[in-house]
């Protein structure tokens, strides 16, 4: 840390005076320190030019990351100014505009990948087995429970229609292309690896059937199972949102995006009740308040 000792006064003040954990301050300014050699000066002495500079280099990938840095920045600053230990004891961070449309210019696009459906699909058919398109197509879909390893045990059984059924009684609702990936998924008999190596799977009735010499089912081990799977993926085919949370972030802001084309509105408009109602109860997003939408979705649009 860039001038340890005060850094690590203001450390004892959040835990002591503040009775708050010190955790995000501490990686904070371990981040910093680089950005507060170059300038040779301390974080609290920063001018509203430096601020601007030194917020891009965080590369956040959202704008809620981006304000919780803002924040730890803001409060050290003004424990420094009460201090009197700043050079001109005026905090430069109260000097940022904390609209999104403002903060925007700082996050990393590159990170904040969001895929609209025309690519997932196009991604998914380079992959071989069937049970890995399905996965990825439901992550995006909002075809998961609260547990989203429970996707591979459900039962292929359970799937009525386009409504797919799993263990603790909630029902989604499937596109016509994952309904037909769920019925040939449930039919592999072995799973291609990247090497070409086939490994023979159990036939169970599941949508998703696993290896046979696979130990546990529990629902920590499946979120587990299923992490891994995408990391796998996302390393071989050099696909970098093949994650849980970004599939179903990306899922959402593509209902977002048809809402807005098809009803010609604005991305400050498409957060109005009236069309969050519209966004597929898939994704349980109807009792979220318009702020807490925005904040998470806005820069996607």
């Amino acid at each position: 840390m860039y001038n340890e000792e005060r850094k690590k006064e203001y450390l004892r003040h959040v835990v002591e005076d503040l009775g708050q954990t010190p955790q995000s301050a501490k990686a904070l300014f371990n981040k910093t320190k680089d950005y507060e050699d170059l300038l040779n000066k301390d974080l609290c002495d920063f001018t509203f030019s430096e601020i601007d500079k030194l917020l891009s280099t965080f590369a956040a990938s959202s704008i809620n990351a981006l304000r919780k840095n803002i924040s730890v920045l803001r409060k050290y600053a003004d424990w420094c100014c009460s201090c009197n230990i700043s050079i001109d004891n005026i905090n430069h961070y109260d000097e940022i505009n904390m609209e999104i449309e403002s903060l925007q210019k700082y996050l990393n696009k590159e990170r904040s990948v969001c895929p609209s459906r025309e690519q997932v699909l196009k991604d998914i058919s380079k992959i071989r087995n069937c049970s890995d398109k399905f996965l990825i197509l439901a992550l995006f879909e909002g075809v998961r429970t609260e547990a989203p390893g429970e996707l591979l045990r459900a039962k292929i059984s359970k799937l009525n229609g386009n409504i797919l059924t799993f263990e603790n009684g909630e029902e989604k609702i499937l596109s016509r292309t994952l309904v037909d990936l769920a019925k040939t998924s449930s039919q592999e008999e072995e799973y291609i690896s990247a090497t070409g190596t086939a490994s023979l799977l159990g036939m169970k009735g599941n949508i998703v059937n696993s290896r046979n010499n696979t130990r546990s089912d529990s629902l920590e081990a499946l979120n587990i199972r299923l992490t891994n799977r995408l990391i796998t993926l996302r390393k071989e085919l050099n696909i970098p949102y093949l994650t849980i949370p970004r599939l179903y972030t990306a899922g959402i802001v593509e209902q977002f995006r048809e809402i807005m084309k098809k009803y010609n509105i604005s991305k400050e408009d498409v957060f109005e009740s009236q069309y969050v109602e519209m966004v597929s109860s898939n994704y349980n997003i109807s009792s979220y308040g318009k702020g807490a939408l925005k904040n998470k979705f806005y820069n996607y649009l």
